[in-house]
């Protein structure tokens, strides 16, 4: 189980079985998802430029988690990782990857 902070409210957890996403301003809410039920796995916005985050999506036939991984920080971003850049740099790769391999999907270009 892998717990990936995107930021001080938004965290993926990433398991064996599926992934799930939590967003935590006034309340949680975590939505699982079994790596077996996704249909799509693209990325669709941004990352065209070096300096733009590029925003990715899984989704299944009934929900969906979208992440945007974010070329370096910035201060005055409201995406702020939690960790260095280095490890949330690696962390964001490995999400691809790992992705990638448990869904047996492509990654689709729907920008």
């Amino acid at each position: 189980m892998i717990y990936l902070p995107l930021s001080l409210r938004r965290t993926i957890l990433i398991t064996r079985e599926g992934l799930s996403h939590q967003y935590s301003s006034y309340s949680n809410y975590i939505d699982f998802m079994a790596w077996k039920d996704m249909r799509v796995f693209a990325i669709v916005e941004g990352g065209r430029r070096f300096s733009s985050g590029a925003t990715y999506i899984l989704a299944s036939d009934r929900h969906g988690v979208r992440w945007t991984h974010l070329p370096r920080a910035h201060w005055y971003s409201t995406l702020v990782p939690t960790t260095s850049n280095e490890e949330y740099q690696r962390q964001m790769e490995a999400l691809l990857s790992y992705a990638a391999a448990r869904t047996g999907l492509p990654l689709l270009d729907l920008r």
